[in-house]
């Protein structure tokens, strides 16, 4: 089985860790825990990780933000969106195939895939 990799939020519990999502708007976060599978909060909607190591390494040069990256199992692969919208009024416009390019959108950042489920596995160093 091919492993993918994926950047969470860590967020302090009293044993442990969980991790959330990071980028979407409020009520859309998926709460994530090591070895338990994860699936979107909308249901049209899909789970974003990337292809290879390399790729998500380049993705996070510049961002001041704290994550983790975890090498991730997953399943039932989704195709991506045509592109990923800067401001939408509606969440679910972008997972749309319908979406046309507009003023406020770019492309997927290089080897970002799709799936409907995805489990943390083991947290990668930095």
């Amino acid at each position: 089985m091919k492993r993918y990799y994926k950047y969470v939020t860590p967020i302090p519990l009293c044993r442990g860790y969980k991790y959330t999502s990071w980028g979407n708007p409020t009520g859309y976060n998926v709460e994530y825990r090591l070895n338990e599978w994860a699936k979107p909060k909308l249901s049209d909607s899909g789970l974003l990780v990337f292809d290879t190591l390399k790729t998500a390494k380049l993705f996070i040069i510049g961002l001041s933000v704290v994550k983790s990256l975890f090498l991730v199992d997953t399943e039932e692969p989704i195709d991506l969106p045509p592109c990923r919208a800067i401001f939408i009024t509606n969440y679910r416009d972008i997972w749309k195939n319908s979406q046309e390019p507009h003023f406020f959108s770019l492309p997927w950042p290089e080897g970002t895939l799709a799936f409907r489920r995805v489990k943390l596995l083991e947290e990668i160093s930095l």
